[in-house]
């Protein structure tokens, strides 16, 4: 009879999660917008933000974002923006999380009220 094997199951995965969200002032990179900042119609959307959760297979990851802009009444403003990170890693890099850094032009008019990003 031969021996049998076991192997201890797999932690559960973590969910993906967004940490760092930022809007810069004028650029990637740039200071973060003030506190009770007002876009207006035809300004640029500077974001970044790291993803956490993510699994690694075989020392690769890839991930994938998509990123819309809503109005008020839940109407897209833009078509949505969407991007992978495709990043190897090596043993230095336990702490690392993939960062996004995206921007995007708000449309020429825009009526008052509060406006979403989903990513």
């Amino acid at each position: 009879m031969g021996a049998a094997a076991w192997a201890a199951p797999a932690p559960p995965a973590k969910p993906l999660g967004i940490v760092g969200l930022m809007l810069h002032q004028g650029g990637e990179d740039q200071p973060p917008i003030p506190a009770g900042y007002e876009y207006i119609g035809g300004e640029p959307m500077y974001l970044s933000f790291r993803v956490s959760g993510y699994q690694a297979k075989d020392d690769q990851v890839q991930v994938r974002y998509r990123i819309m802009g809503l109005d008020p009444d839940g109407v897209m403003l833009f078509d949505p923006v969407a991007g992978k990170v495709e990043v190897e890693l090596s043993y230095k890099d336990k702490d690392w999380m993939p960062v996004v850094r995206e921007n995007f032009v708000l449309p020429p008019l825009l009526r008052p009220g509060e406006y979403a990003l989903r990513i």
